[in-house]
């Protein structure tokens, strides 16, 4: 079966049928008794590492496509669009003097990659570059409805079916797609890259083009993060599957209530895929600028307790047959109950990692700091509701620190 024809039946055969309910204790036993079944076989997983590495070699002429989540929100993009006309998935950006490419995508362009290593198939060289050059690798579920007409209107990349995760299954990041780019210099994300290397634009870029593309120039340094962005989305030896989050409920705390979220959880498979592939491993962390001294998770032996519970029958209401806790770290909003406790509290980084979110104390606190970091909270805010007022503190406030400060309040009232 050619690679066309295997995405026109990508939900074939079907994934395995999520158990009625079923338990596990710690990391490893839910890794080897679960996690391990839903990952492509290893002799798949090489294949597929050295076809995107031999793909991704000449940058004067690559298809492909970067993850980038704008959402239609009324925040006005940097050319001063609002709403749906900031979307962007599907749509085609081409270099001026040579034939690289990109499009935006979303998450579940992911699903297809994965699904297709998933079932063991492997497309060659040929097929994989003519699907991207031919506009063909769709970009995802094909979710046009009428409030998303303008994101129709510039899409030049096709959608497909659904590959069988939807209502089952999540698919999780090894390796964060958005964030620890070692570019210039220092370590940086999607707000910073974005607007540096694969801007969105004007939707009259693509739209006032025959062809719906928009044409600009992309230097050499911009095609290097752009296939670093694009082998962390595309390659599925950066992912791993867990029950989707409403059909899972650990005892223990996990961040997010996701165990597909959980820094250990997350850490765990870093070091199976560094063990299982250490080759592959090497090359693919460089490839993809990963910043030596980013967070890396809490260290983790999978013999952390997590008690968790899963399947088609489980609820976060009824799973183990009682209510979930009362612990204000499983509420709705994790990170800023998190924000909360740091402006009310003296607890240093580390004591957070291991009294709040349960981390290893040898973490040194990079779990907890990393969160804060990114809500614009600074050491300085350790305990500061004890010596000023959150309305004198707002007062004086602003960008995401306003932003976290005002949401503190609000789950305060």
């Amino acid at each position: 079966m050619n690679l066309l024809d295997k995405i026109n039946t990508i939900n074939q055969p079907t994934l395995p049928i999520l158990p009625t309910k079923a338990h596990h204790d710690t990391i490893e036993q839910f890794f080897e008794h679960f996690v391990k079944d839903m990952l492509p076989k290893e002799n798949v997983i090489k294949a597929w590492h050295k076809l995107l590495m031999d793909y991704v070699k000449d940058l004067s002429n690559l298809s492909c496509c970067v993850r980038f989540g704008n959402v239609g929100d009324k925040k006005p993009s940097s050319q001063g669009e609002t709403g749906y006309y900031k979307l962007r998935r599907g749509w085609l950006t081409r270099n001026d003097s040579d034939r690289f490419e990109y499009f935006f995508a979303d998450n579940f362009f992911s699903y297809f990659i994965y699904k297709l290593a998933l079932d063991g198939y492997v497309p060659t060289q040929q097929e994989f570059a003519d699907a991207f050059k031919n506009h063909k690798f769709p970009y995802g579920f094909g979710f046009f409805i009428d409030k998303k007409i303008n994101e129709y209107k510039g899409a030049v990349i096709p959608t497909a079916h659904e590959p069988g995760f939807l209502g089952k299954y999540k698919l999780s990041h090894i390796f964060d797609a958005g964030k620890y780019f070692d570019v210039d210099g220092g370590c940086r994300g999607d707000a910073y890259l974005s607007e540096l290397y694969y801007p969105i634009g004007h939707s009259n870029d693509y739209l006032n083009h025959p062809d719906h593309v928009r044409v600009m120039h992309i230097t050499d340094d911009a095609k290097k993060v752009i296939k670093a962005k694009f082998l962390r989305f595309a390659h599925p030896f950066n992912y791993f599957v867990t029950p989707r989050k409403k059909n899972h409920i650990c005892g223990e705390k996990v961040f997010d209530d996701d165990i597909g979220e959980d820094p250990r959880m997350i850490n765990y498979m870093r070091q199976y895929l560094k063990s299982t592939y250490p080759d592959e491993y090497a090359e693919f962390v460089k490839a993809i600028m990963w910043f030596e001294s980013s967070p890396s998770g809490c260290p983790a032996t999978g013999k952390e307790v997590i008690d968790i519970t899963f399947g088609s029958e489980v609820s976060k209401q009824k799973a183990h047959g009682r209510p979930r806790s009362n612990d204000p770290r499983q509420a709705k909003y994790p990170e800023i109950e998190l924000a909360k406790y740091f402006l009310e509290h003296d607890d240093t980084y580390s004591q957070l990692d291991k009294d709040y979110l349960k981390c290893p104390t040898d973490r040194h606190g990079g779990t907890s700091f990393s969160i804060l970091r990114k809500l614009g909270l600074a050491t300085k805010d350790r305990g500061i509701l004890k010596r000023l007022g959150m309305s004198d503190l707002i007062a004086t406030a602003s960008g995401k620190r306003k932003e976290t400060l005002e949401k503190v309040l609000e789950l305060t009232k």
